[in-house]
């Protein structure tokens, strides 16, 4: 068992501890926030498929009446600004962590390749995204 916060120790040797828990926290947070969107700093197609999958799930409780919220609005924009703001840092962050060696960097390649590319050619998989969606849905929610 890890005691992060011991209470018995003093000086130097409790702040080399205090500060191995607390790196060690932030790795398994990091860990954890990139697990749910790994997806978005690996390949263009794995992107692309996971991407249409949330829009699926997004755009059916909308269609159902269980969300107010259109996804198709602005889905080509959130996406950049979702890069920007989340995956790019995210993909930084776990490359200062280490846990992955000299394989770090990989990550934050990955997501500048898929959000270049999302940029130049988002928009068009997002409207192609939006129709085949659509008449999807449309079979099973007529």
């Amino acid at each position: 068992t890890v005691e992060y916060f011991p209470t018995e120790r003093h000086g130097e040797e409790e702040d080399d501890e205090t500060r191995a828990a607390l790196r060690h926290s932030v790795i398994i947070e990091t860990m954890l926030n990139v697990a749910d969107v790994a997806h978005s700093m690996q390949s263009w197609e794995l992107f692309l498929f996971w991407n249409r999958k949330l829009f699926e799930e997004l755009y059916v409780a909308f269609k159902t009446g269980r969300s107010g919220n259109d996804p198709s609005n602005d889905w080509y924009q959130n996406q950049l600004g979702f890069y920007k703001l989340y995956v790019i840092p995210l993909a930084e962050k776990m490359k200062t962590c280490g846990v992955f060696g000299e394989r770090g960097g990989e990550w934050v390649e990955n997501a500048i390749s898929i959000r270049d590319r999302w940029c130049r050619e988002g928009d068009q998989e997002t409207k192609d995204m939006i129709a085949a969606v659509e008449r999807d849905i449309e079979r099973c929610y007529p």
